[in-house]
């Protein structure tokens, strides 16, 4: 299970005023859901999710995952819980250019145990076959389509198996119909045991999910 109890974080830029990014939010998530959470531009959203995944620190309240408060590890402890347990699709792809797609899908196994580490390659591939891109394994990040950039973002983000899947906007700047491909993909994972997180400004998603959220101002509404 993840849990947000009172969760709120405030942004300090300098020179300027305070920004609530999210505001007193409670939220259980248990595991096999699919929430998708939907709001306008600049509501919380990808604050929600960097909280989530321990990327960003709360400024009051606590997330648990799992029954683990985040922020009372250490960073090790941290990064060791991120590996485990999350696998994000960011926003922009952010493939690093000069590594092919199966090198790409492989980077979070960097952080494996070295013993296991020999069976990464095969890992990625394995990915890419489940988001039909075995194909394209030597291909470059700057030959692919949108469509297929975000196919890697999905295998990337589910090489290591996680439990959950946290997905920021995963079909911005799509088209219609690789957009449903793309979320037929989420569908067949989560069919597949893991927990989905999708946040979202396209109600047009909302149908794909188990259970469905509004944010607006850094609220949660059901």
């Amino acid at each position: 299970m993840i849990e947000l109890q009172k969760v709120t974080k405030i942004y300090k830029p300098r020179r300027q005023r305070e920004v609530t990014g999210l505001d007193d939010v409670s939220l259980k998530i248990s595991p096999g859901e699919f929430l998708v959470v939907t709001g306008r531009s600049g509501c919380g959203k990808t604050t929600m999710l960097n909280l989530i995944a321990g990327l960003a620190r709360p400024s009051s309240g606590k997330v648990l995952v799992d029954g683990t408060d985040v922020w009372s590890l250490n960073d090790e402890q941290l990064s060791a819980l991120r590996k485990e347990k999350t696998g994000f699709m960011f926003q922009v792809p952010s493939l690093i250019p000069v590594l092919n797609v199966v090198e790409n899908v492989m980077v979070p196994t960097m952080f494996t145990a070295p013993e296991k580490r020999l069976d990464a390659y095969e890992w990625a591939k394995k990915a890419l076959a489940d988001v039909g891109l075995s194909h394209k394994t030597e291909a470059f990040p700057r030959h692919l389509s949108a469509g297929e950039e975000k196919r890697v973002v999905i295998a990337r983000a589910i090489v290591d198996n996680p439990p959950y899947l946290l997905a920021d906007e995963p079909t911005a700047n799509l088209d219609e119909l690789t957009e449903k491909e793309v979320m037929a993909l989420l569908e067949s994972i989560h069919k597949g045991g893991t927990t989905i997180i999708l946040v979202t400004h396209h109600p047009s998603l909302i149908g794909y999910g188990t259970r469905h959220l509004t944010m607006s101002d850094g609220k949660l509404t059901e």
